[in-house]
């Protein structure tokens, strides 16, 4: 029972605040349906032999039960009599902050937004077909089925990186170049839509970025590649350009 210091003149009443026992005994009752109704039974009995049920339950963890009366129970209420003179206290904590993963860049998407290392299993993937004696449609598939994943991943990152532009961008601290203004501002959507000339930067700007990942990520192992080589990953980022605005 908290226990508040009410100042009265120079000195104080001390106060015993009670909660109400309708509202007590009313939550004990939703407490009581949660953890102990037969439908949630056979929902928990259905997940413990892991068999479907289009129906959720919900767990309540961590209750401490408290008791009031102790051998008088005629110093409680009729209704804290009701549920044997005991009660729940629910778990109470402040919130989790969860660390922020995503930040606007400062300077470079590709540096801040989106590392090598996102895309590590998509080089080394690339690295096994690059090692192939032959080529065929077959290997040639498979190459851009994993450039294809990579741009899949840079896409997603730009929707994330767009959804907090309100809260952390700040222009006049910002050194981004500027197609990559182009491409992550909302307020040059009339210029992202209407114009290409950004487009083409930003379509070399990631073939350049996706050979440069590949070599950081394989070291030494890695196989040179040239400028017909990026022509080549060029291509399939250009045919993302409808969803890279």
């Amino acid at each position: 029972i908290k226990q508040v210091y009410f100042p009265v003149g120079p000195g104080y009443h001390q106060l015993s605040i009670l909660t109400n026992s309708g509202l007590i005994y009313k939550l004990r009752e939703r407490i009581d349906v949660i953890r102990f109704s037969e439908e949630n039974k056979i929902i928990r009995a259905l997940k413990r032999n892991n068999q479907f049920s289009d129906q959720g339950f919900i767990e309540l963890y961590n209750l401490t039960t408290i008791g009031y009366g102790g051998t008088k129970p005629q110093n409680i209420s009729v209704l804290n009599n009701r549920n044997g003179g005991k009660t729940h206290l629910l778990q109470s904590l402040p919130p989790s902050l969860e660390k922020r993963t995503i930040r606007f860049p400062k300077s470079n998407f590709f540096a801040e937004s989106i590392r090598y290392w996102d895309c590590q299993d998509i080089f080394q993937a690339l690295h096994k077909i690059f090692k192939t004696d032959y080529n065929n449609i077959k290997i040639r598939e498979g190459r851009d089925y994993r450039l294809q994943d990579m741009m899949n991943r840079i896409i997603a990152r730009m929707w994330a990186v767009r959804s907090i532009e309100d809260s952390q961008y700040h222009a006049k601290s910002s050194q981004l170049k500027g197609y990559q203004k182009i491409w992550l501002l909302h307020e040059h959507v009339p210029q992202r839509e209407d114009g290409e000339l950004w487009l083409d930067q930003l379509c070399k700007e990631i073939s350049i970025w996706a050979i440069k990942g590949y070599q950081n990520i394989l070291g030494k192992q890695a196989i040179k590649l040239g400028e017909d080589e990026r022509l080549e990953i060029y291509e399939i980022i250009d045919q993302n350009r409808g969803a890279l605005k």
